[in-house]
């Protein structure tokens, strides 16, 4: 994975975390922690599961 690929994961993982805090009323740890669980028992990175989360939850 590249140094852009990266920033750009850490960008849509910051905005993801957000929608979560927002739509679910979690603090920033709670938001990561479970973004962290859910990406590991569903095998994905957590920039995917961002991806994923930016596309299922409105801005």
């Amino acid at each position: 994975m590249t140094l852009r690929q990266k920033l750009e994961d850490r960008r849509l993982i910051e905005q993801a975390k957000g929608r979560l805090m927002r739509h679910q009323g979690l603090d920033e740890d709670e938001a990561y922690r479970l973004m962290r669980s859910t990406a590991m028992s569903r095998h994905l990175s957590l920039g995917e599961l961002a991806r994923q989360l930016l596309q299922a939850l409105p801005a």
